[in-house]
């Protein structure tokens, strides 16, 4: 066998381990992720209706004085 052989056949368990880690991290980290940002906007949205509701109510009490 050649050197190039040896090199790979030594080193394939290595790299197919690497390849399968990357491959879950990627794949487990895409879904939390995306969950994650969907309960920041459903948060966003909440926050964003009270500070709208708190506006409206300040805005009302300038124009009665």
């Amino acid at each position: 066998m050649d050197t190039l052989s040896k090199i790979f056949i030594s080193w394939f368990p290595m790299i197919l381990l690497i390849v399968v880690w990357v491959y879950f991290m990627k794949k487990m980290g895409t879904g939390k992720q995306a969950a994650y940002m969907d309960q920041l906007l459903a948060e966003q949205k909440i926050l964003n209706e009270h500070i709208e509701r708190i506006a409206k109510s300040l805005e009302d009490l300038v124009r009665k004085q």
